[in-house]
C-alpha cells in the first residue's frame, strides 16, 4: 500500500491575507489555498471510494483480485496499466475528475510532474519525472493531461513549457500522451467545466483528447523565436543562420537541461527551412549543432576572426557527415541481414 502523507490541501472559509503578495502588488491579497508548511510537496493521490473504485474498474474491463483490492485503489491502477490516467492541477480539480470515473493523480503546480534539481538542490543534467508519477509510466499506459484552458499569454507560455516537459518525460518512458483541450468559455479548469457544462461535457473532452505534438512544436518554435531575438540583440541581425542557432542553442541548454537545446533548434528558421528544401539533411541538423558547439564556444571566447564563416562551414560539414555516417550503418546493417538470409 502506499505510505499515506502529512502533504494536503486546505481551503479555508475565511482566508487569511497574504503579506508577501499584498506587498508585492500593492492591495491586499488573501491565501485562497493552505498546504502544511513542513510537508513535502507531493502528488496528489486521494482515497478513492469503493463505490467509484468498481465504476472505474468495470469501465475498463477488470477484475482485481481480493490481495489486489486489499491493497488499495492505487496500487490496482498501478497493477493495470490499461487504464489511463488523467494528470491535472489542484486538489478540487483531481477530486472532481474522480468522482467522474477518471483515474486521476493531482500536482501542485504544473511544473510538479517533473523535478529538475535532486533532493539537496542540485541542478540535474536531465529532467526527471516525479516518482509519484514515474511509478505509473508503463510503456502501455496512455496518459491524458487536463490543465487549465488559461487565456492570458504569459501563462499559457508558461503552462506549456512545463507541460511539454512532462510530456517529453512520459514518452520516453514509452507512454502515450494526449492533451484534453476545451473552450474556455465553458470554464477555465475541469471542476468548472463540470459545474458550468454538466459531466458531459467533461466526458466529451475526455473523448476527444488531442495529440501532445502541436503542444510540443508550438512550445518549441516560441522559445526559439524568445532566444533568437535576445541573440539578435546581444551580438546583432548580421549572423548567418547556423551561428545563430549555435547560440540560441547554449543559451536553451543554460535555461533548461541538456537536451533542450536540439528541441529548440529543431524549430528554427534554418531547420524549417532544411525540412522543405533539403529534407535529408534535416534529420542531422540539431545533432550537428550539438556535435559541434564546444568547438564554437572555442572560437568565440579566443575571439576568432571570421567567426560566421566558420560556425556555417563546421555546422554544414558536420550535418553531412552525420548523413554518410547514417547511410553506411544502413548499409552494413542491409548486408548483414541479406548474409544471415542466405546462411539460413
Amino acid at each position: 500500500k502506499p505510505d499515506h502523507t502529512l502533504w494536503g490541501c486546505f481551503k479555508p472559509d475565511n482566508p487569511r491575507i497574504d503579506s508577501q503578495k499584498s506587498a508585492e502588488g500593492g492591495t491586499p491579497k488573501y491565501r485562497k489555498y493552505e498546504n502544511p508548511a513542513s510537508a513535502k510537496r507531493v502528488p496528489f493521490l486521494p482515497e478513492v471510494s469503493d463505490a467509484i473504485a468498481n465504476k472505474i474498474y468495470l469501465k475498463h474491463g477488470i477484475n482485481p483480485t481480493p490481495d489486489e483490492r486489499n491493497s488499495g485503489f492505487w496500487y490496482v491502477v498501478k497493477q493495470y496499466p490499461q487504464i489511463p490516467i488523467t494528470i491535472t492541477e489542484g486538489f478540487k480539480k483531481t477530486l472532481s475528475s474522480i468522482s467522474q470515473g477518471e483515474v486521476t493523480i493531482g500536482l501542485t503546480g504544473v511544473n510538479h510532474i517533473y523535478r529538475s534539481t535532486d533532493d539537496d538542490k542540485n541542478k540535474l543534467v536531465h529532467r526527471e519525472l516525479n516518482p509519484e508519477v514515474a511509478i505509473f509510466a508503463d510503456k502501455k499506459r496512455e496518459f491524458r493531461l487536463a490543465y487549465d484552458q488559461d487565456t492570458k499569454i504569459k501563462t499559457i507560455i508558461n503552462v506549456r513549457r512545463d507541460m511539454v516537459r512532462g510530456i517529453e518525460l512520459l514518452e520516453a518512458k514509452g507512454c502515450k500522451v494526449k492533451v484534453l483541450k476545451w473552450n474556455p468559455e465553458d470554464g477555465k479548469g475541469l471542476d468548472d467545466l463540470i459545474s458550468q457544462k454538466g459531466a458531459s461535457a467533461y466526458h466529451q473532452a475526455q473523448e476527444n483528447a488531442i495529440s501532445s505534438d502541436l503542444d510540443k512544436k508550438i512550445h518549441y518554435r516560441t522559445e526559439y523565436n524568445k532566444l533568437a531575438l535576445q541573440v539578435r540583440q546581444d551580438i546583432g541581425d548580421d549572423l548567418s543562420a547556423q551561428r545563430l542557432d549555435l547560440e540560441v542553442y547554449i543559451r536553451a541548454v543554460l535555461k533548461g537541461d541538456k537536451d533542450d537545446g536540439a528541441r529548440v533548434v529543431s524549430e528554427s528558421d534554418y531547420a524549417r527551412k532544411l525540412k522543405k528544401e533539403k529534407p535529408q539533411l534535416a534529420p542531422y541538423y540539431p545533432q550537428a549543432l550539438s556535435n559541434v558547439v564546444g568547438l564554437y564556444k572555442n572560437l568565440s571566447e579566443r575571439n576568432t576572426p571570421k567567426l560566421d564563416y566558420y560556425a556555417q562551414k563546421m555546422v554544414n560539414q558536420q550535418t553531412a557527415k552525420l548523413k554518410v555516417q547514417k547511410e553506411r550503418l544502413l548499409e552494413k546493417t542491409l548486408v548483414r541481414s541479406q548474409n544471415l538470409e542466405l546462411t539460413m
